[in-house]
């Protein structure tokens, strides 16, 4: 991991024209994971949590592609 590390920090470095740049990293614990929620996931948490939203979908005659 330091090699990639490395190679990401002089990626940056040369590409931001930033020659004291520095980078942290870690890897994240598998309970850390989160899934990634498509548009029609976020707007149906969204609606869950606020039912006026799909009172304005509907009064504007909305649909999710």
């Amino acid at each position: 991991m330091e090699n990639i590390k490395g190679r990401i920090r002089v990626t940056l470095a040369n590409s931001l024209h930033n020659a004291a740049l520095t980078l942290d990293f870690r890897l994240a614990e598998a309970e850390e994971f989160t899934k990634m929620l498509s548009k029609r996931e976020v707007f149906d948490e969204i609606r869950k949590a606020n039912p006026a939203i799909e009172k304005l979908r509907s009064l504007l005659d909305l649909e999710m592609a």
